[in-house]
């Protein structure tokens, strides 16, 4: 959160331990990225409430007890890849990281793009921070989101499983742009045990195809989907 709002770690600390409060532009930082108004955020909270759980993502109670009937989706908590292609640039992939937990009843995610510059147009149209539900259907896996950076548009990837020895999912993503929804291609991978969260998300950007440091199996995805 500090690394988004450009907050210091020291700073955000002393608000938590009520040793000083946010001016006006922090403020304004903090209620944009938890998308709630300015009151909110000084209200104290309501222990009854808290008892009570908060709903996962922000999501309406009616919803949240539709969802949790449901069984969870057979996914593994954990850090995530998620690769793109990119329609109008065959030879470009941008990898997003992935961050998949449970959340009171529900699985929920986070999907950070956008954290390096890439080429071309399509980079700066997908940058986004989703954060939304993974739920699953007749073997589909779909995540549902809202992107908390822009203006809370919408996405969707709906994926099913491939075979290979690790968890690899491949489907149809919808992406918003300045023109109008576009489709194309997800994968997502499980990220190597090594990675920390910090560095998923400095691995976010745009490559070439033949970058060394892709995943070979989604290289052989991509090749073989652009082959079809």
């Amino acid at each position: 959160m500090c690394r988004e709002t450009g907050i210091s770690r020291a700073q955000f600390d002393r608000y938590l331990d009520g040793k000083a409060l946010p001016g006006t532009e922090n403020t304004r930082k903090l209620c944009a990225y938890f998308d709630i108004s300015e009151k909110q955020l000084f209200t104290p909270p309501n222990p009854e409430a808290e008892a009570g759980g908060v709903p996962a993502a922000g999501m309406p109670a009616a919803m949240l007890d539709l969802l949790s009937d449901r069984p969870l989706p057979p996914l593994p908590e954990g850090i995530y890849f998620t690769y793109f292609n990119v329609p109008s640039r065959p030879n470009l992939v941008m990898r997003s990281a992935t961050f998949i937990f449970k959340r009171d009843r529900v699985m929920a995610f986070r999907r950070v793009t956008g954290r390096r510059g890439g080429p071309g147009g399509a980079w700066s149209r997908s940058q986004g921070n989703h954060y939304g539900l993974v739920t699953s259907s007749l073997n589909w896996i779909y995540f549902t989101a809202f992107n908390r950076r822009h203006v809370g548009e919408p996405s969707l990837i709906a994926a099913g499983w491939a075979g290979y020895a690790e968890p690899t999912l491949v489907g149809t993503t919808i992406v918003l742009t300045e023109s109008g929804p576009e489709t194309g291609t997800a994968i997502i991978r499980p990220a190597s045990v090594s990675y920390r969260a910090r560095e998923a998300i400095a691995a976010v950007g745009v490559y070439k195809i033949t970058d060394p440091s892709l995943d070979p199996v989604v290289v052989d995805l991509l090749g073989g989907l652009r082959a079809a």
